[in-house]
């Protein structure tokens, strides 16, 4: 054991009262939930990359349509009846 010294138990003071200010502060940012900044920040950033991955699926789409139609001679409505592709399908950009 550490031999007591007015010091030490000062910096011992001081880091209890900073580890009760740091739980109470984690505390406070729970309370806040959905609008911690981290939270909300990755939540921008699964958005984004979501919004990437959709538009290259459709851009992989758009370019099988193209060549199949070019290659085969096969008209772009059968191939997307074939794929179960709505009427209601469109680019996302």
């Amino acid at each position: 054991m550490r031999p007591e010294n007015p010091n030490r138990t000062t910096a011992l003071g001081k880091l209890t009262e900073a580890k009760q200010k740091a739980a109470a502060l984690e505390q406070e940012l729970e309370a806040y939930g959905a609008c911690d900044p981290v939270k909300v920040a990755d939540k921008r950033r699964a958005g984004t990359l979501a919004h990437e991955a959709a538009v290259r699926w459709t851009d992989n789409y758009s370019i099988l349509l193209a060549h199949f139609t070019r290659q085969n001679g096969i008209d772009p409505q059968e191939i997307r009846r074939f794929l179960d592709v709505g009427e209601d399908y469109e680019d996302i950009y």
